[in-house]
């Protein structure tokens, strides 16, 4: 017995004596429970593809095809062999104008149960109708836009990049530069706090972080490294996303044209907006971060980007900060509402000659001006009319009489909607104003007025809030505008320049019946507000104004 054990342990190797003698027959291996599920992302939220069957197949072609059927939630639970698979569709799957079809690869492994999870960016894709076919820099673009954000900061926007599931995002520092308020925009309503982290001027970029409850489902976007062989090939096809004039979610496309030890240069459509946000590669790799564009007129230009080795040691920078950093809120911040102000409105506005907003009380050595995007249609709409003016002028003096005559405000063309002028805000500007310098005035009066006047600002706006009946109402958007003051006339001279702010407020928080208070810190003295009061009838203005929105807010059940 002991001889036909030795024997026996010789052929079955690691599998124990006693396990071989009690198995009269080969090994078995047991089949794995999987449970696959299949859904679209639609902005950011997963949606189930329900009720729809597909077919399971062998990868190598052996065996028959199994049919399964989704249930209400988009899954399938079924008993498989350990091996290779794909999940076929049985038909086509239609959503929002795109035909989505599956033809998958997936792995089962020897174990205990597992989970597979397919998306629309694992399928083909067609667009509308004609059996067009998406290509893969938009298979790519849907994979990672979800990680792309717009950054409010400083004196603008740009876009940013998420690069770790702990909230940091990579944008250019020229976004933050200035900036003493950040924020972060996923979609329209989803607007949320952020801290800048580091930032380095010389190389154009800084790491900004938000609170990484926020960020759940959000793709983290992977940097290409050296260690991957060269991060860039002159020809390669890369794809740019950003929040370019005003826009979300926008893809530009082109090759690389140009590679240096910072930079790279391409075709790529680069816009105001873009900046701050990734180039990638068809790998899905940040190669850089888009930073500028440059125009021809005889051409589309080039875009500057700046090469993502530069980043890595401010995103160093940063990590070693996130024990110290203070966390961001995970709560909402307010947003421009998506109710649009009836274009007739505006039109309307356009062809009123309305009285420009009267300066209202500011703090000292600024001024302050509320106005409305009725007031500046108005301002085009008077435009207009100068200029059909001037143009008749000219006709009759040519006594021509083929031009028309008579001034004819044209239609606002639905595309001026995307640009923003069409959003229901009240715009606020705190702006510096120039005075005299002190010792000028001395040398003005001791010379007789021989000598020039000598301008300066005095004071920089840090930031603002409004309160109506004693409660904040936080703003839709927050800039820091630089004002710019550089002339030499034979009487008065200035080179200097000064931060003013820019924010906008929902017209909701100006609705008459409670006061309201704008109260302005200067960058000299954080620890002082300096009260100025909105007066009532300037809020019965805004209000009346407003009127045709407001109806459309209520006629949409807001």
């Amino acid at each position: 017995m002991r001889n036909a054990r030795s024997r026996l342990a010789g052929v079955v190797g690691p599998v124990s004596v006693l396990a071989a003698l009690a198995a009269p027959g080969p090994l078995v291996v047991q089949d794995t429970q999987v449970t696959i599920t299949v859904v679209v992302v639609d902005d950011l939220v997963p949606k189930p593809v329900p009720l729809t069957g597909f077919l399971i197949v062998r990868a190598d072609g052996s065996g028959d095809p199994v049919t399964v059927r989704t249930d209400a939630q988009g899954n399938v639970t079924i008993k498989l062999a350990p091996g290779s698979y794909r999940l076929r569709s049985e038909k086509p799957v239609s959503y929002r104008g795109r035909t989505l079809s599956w033809d998958t690869p997936f792995v089962v492994e020897a174990g205990p149960a597992k989970t597979v999870t397919f998306t629309d960016a694992d399928a083909t894709v067609q667009q509308g109708g004609g059996g067009r076919q998406i290509g893969d820099e938009a298979k790519l673009f849907e994979r990672v836009k979800s990680g792309v954000v717009t950054v409010e900061a400083g004196r603008g926007y740009g876009s940013g990049f998420l690069v770790d599931a702990c909230g940091l995002i990579i944008t250019n520092h020229h976004v933050t530069r200035s900036a003493n308020f950040a924020a972060i925009r996923l979609s329209p309503g989803r607007r949320y706090s952020a801290v800048i982290l580091e930032e380095d001027e010389t190389a154009d970029v800084a790491v900004i972080r938000a609170n990484p409850e926020i960020l759940k489902g959000c793709a983290v976007l992977p940097l290409a490294g050296a260690d991957q062989g060269p991060v860039a090939e002159v020809g390669e096809r890369v794809i740019a996303v950003g929040s370019p004039l005003g826009q979300e979610g926008i893809m530009t496309t082109g090759v690389v044209s140009k590679i240096t030890a910072d930079a790279i240069i391409s075709d790529v459509n680069i816009n105001p907006g873009n900046s701050g946000g990734p180039l990638l590669n068809m790998a899905g790799q940040v190669i850089g971060i888009n930073t500028f564009g440059r125009q021809d007129k005889s051409g589309p230009g080039l875009a500057g980007v700046v090469a993502v080795s530069k980043a890595l040691p401010v995103l160093q920078r940063a990590r070693a900060k996130l024990g110290s950093a203070q966390l961001p809120s995970a709560e909402p911040l307010p947003d421009v509402s998506q109710t649009p102000i009836p274009v007739d409105a505006l039109r309307a506005a356009a062809m009123t000659k309305m009285k420009a907003p009267p300066l209202i009380r500011a703090p000292r050595n600024f001024e302050t001006i509320v106005y409305t995007p009725f007031y500046l249609a108005s301002l085009d709409g008077k435009y207009e009319r100068e200029v059909a003016k001037e143009m008749e002028r000219r006709a009759a003096k040519r006594q021509s009489k083929g031009e028309e005559k008579g001034f004819r405000y044209a239609p606002r063309a639905f595309w001026r909607k995307y640009g923003g002028e069409e959003d229901p805000v009240v715009w606020v500007r705190v702006r510096p104003s120039l005075k005299e310098k002190w010792l000028s005035g001395f040398a003005r009066i001791v010379t007789r007025g021989l000598t020039k006047a000598q301008g300066e600002f005095r004071d920089d706006f840090f930031d603002m809030v409004i309160e109506r009946g004693g409660a904040e109402v936080q703003a839709v958007r927050r800039f820091r505008v630089r004002s710019d003051e550089s002339f030499d006339r034979p009487a008065a001279a200035a080179k200097d320049a000064a931060y003013g702010g820019l924010y906008a407020f929902d017209p909701r928080a100006f609705e008459p019946g409670a006061p309201l208070v704008l109260k302005v810190r200067k960058a000299t003295d954080l620890s002082k507000w300096h009260e100025v009061k909105i007066g009532k009838r300037e809020q019965e203005r805004i209000w009346a104004e407003f009127a045709p929105w407001r109806a459309a807010l209520e006629a949409q059940g807001g």
